[in-house]
């Protein structure tokens, strides 16, 4: 049983994912959750959106929380808040498949305010500024470096973490997506009725753009009935073929239980994603992902809760803003910081 759980709940991450990803503008076939008019819209902004390679980041929040954890863990509430800006015209085209050429190419600049509070623990902030540039990473994190910039080798940093996953290439999702089988199964959960429906509302002005928010939303609910189906089940197979998996259609049949044990948490989960879109140039300005479950206290036992406790629950919101989409973005090298590279085998 356990084993059918944790293969029900990978495909179910992966297919919320990529249902997410895909939603809001459902091409190769899938259907739009939107207007003709508005999809043919997103259509145009998916297009513009692939040649700006920089941009201004007007804001950025991430925020997190979880209460009614097992094993007595202390609730978490945590926050970061920001602005910046990234340039990755520098990037050459054919160098994507190269995290090490992707990383020479990039510039980027941070000021970062993070915060912390549990009911374990006094609220802990810390603000901190990083700038990535002519294959650096420079740090700045208050109390945590002394007050001063440290600098990194990023090839140390990519040889360090090459070594760590075994040799694994960061890159891979992008060969994973590309994949007939992967492809097939997007295009299969796109078309799932009753998993994403959409509205288009009044957004904000980001420096001075008036935008509207594109939001779709999924039904989590919808999406596991419908990957649990009997009529689903051949996509699944073929997905796990894909990467050398194999799975026996007498479990197949079993995922259908995962259905009836998530629904009350699954009917009690809001996944929202919003597009910050401006009408008049066809771009982009931003996105917002709101994500918000209450885990059934019977699941929350099977996580390792104690019977007939609290229910598990968890938010978490992306909320990024972009503008001077296409403008270049200054960031400069710290003449003074402190190499830490040796901290990750050598110096640069």
């Amino acid at each position: 049983m356990k084993s059918i759980l944790r293969l029900g709940l990978l495909v179910a991450v992966l297919a919320l994912l990529v249902t997410g990803v895909s939603a809001p503008a459902r091409a190769q076939g899938g259907v739009c959750a939107f207007g003709a008019d508005d999809c043919a819209l997103l259509e145009k902004v998916a297009g513009n959106s692939a040649s700006v390679k920089s941009f201004v980041i007007e804001s950025l929040s991430v925020k997190f929380a979880a209460s009614g954890l097992p094993n007595n863990t202390p609730d978490i509430n945590f926050e970061v808040s920001g602005s910046g800006g990234l340039d990755a015209s520098g990037i050459a085209a054919d160098a994507m498949a190269d995290p090490a050429a992707v990383l020479k190419g990039l510039k980027a600049a941070l000021k970062l305010t993070a915060s912390a509070t549990g009911a374990a623990a006094a609220a802990q902030s810390i603000d901190l500024e990083l700038r990535i540039v002519d294959n650096w990473l420079y740090l700045n994190a208050g109390q945590a470096t002394g007050g001063t910039w440290i600098k990194f080798g990023l090839d140390k940093a990519m040889a360090a973490g090459g070594a760590m996953s075994g040799g694994m290439n960061p890159m891979m999702a992008q060969s994973m997506m590309s994949n007939p089988a992967v492809a097939n199964f997007i295009v299969a959960l796109t078309t799932m009725e009753g998993v994403a429906t959409g509205a288009v509302t009044d957004g904000p002005t980001i420096d001075g753009v008036a935008t509207k928010s594109f939001t779709t939303s999924i039904s989590l609910d919808a999406l596991v009935k419908g990957l649990t189906s009997e009529e689903f089940r051949p996509k699944l197979k073929e997905l796990l073929a894909a990467f050398g998996q194999t799975i026996p259609d007498s479990q197949l049949a079993q995922l259908s239980m995962l259905s009836t044990m998530l629904e009350p948490t699954l009917k009690a989960t809001t996944f929202t994603i919003t597009q910050y879109i401006d009408p008049a140039g066809a771009n982009m300005h931003g996105i917002m992902i709101v994500f918000d479950t209450t885990v059934d206290p019977s699941l929350a036992a099977m996580a390792g809760g104690a019977a007939g406790g609290s229910p598990i629950k968890v938010s978490f919101s992306l909320d990024f803003q972009m503008s001077k989409l296409g403008e270049p973005v200054a960031v400069e090298p710290v003449a003074d910081a402190a190499d830490m590279s040796s901290m990750m085998g050598g110096s640069k």
